[in-house]
């Protein structure tokens, strides 16, 4: 947006002791996962996912394996890749 600066909104927060301080901000229609002040994961259906780390691994994926049926991801944090990619592949 020109002229306006969106600036997130906690919506969520919460401790554990295995992960520490967990937050849910808001940024518009932008939902962001953050886990001890680093971002895991954010909606994957929102244009930033699509230029981001959860984008592009989407689109290696897809480049990669075209056919790929199944795939194990390891440290899924909040799952925006496996969601990203699952959409991706739908639209085949």
């Amino acid at each position: 947006m020109i002229g306006k600066t969106l600036l997130p909104k906690l919506i969520y927060a919460t401790e554990s002791k295995h992960n520490g301080r967990i937050d849910v901000y808001q940024i518009g229609s932008l939902l962001k996962l953050s886990v001890g002040g680093i971002v895991q994961s954010v909606s994957h259906n929102s244009k930033y996912a699509k230029r981001s780390v959860w984008g592009a691994t989407a689109n290696l994926i897809k480049r990669s394996c075209p056919r790929l049926q199944n795939v194990l991801i390891l440290g899924l944090g909040g799952g925006t890749t496996k969601r990203f990619s699952k959409r991706k592949n739908n639209n085949n």
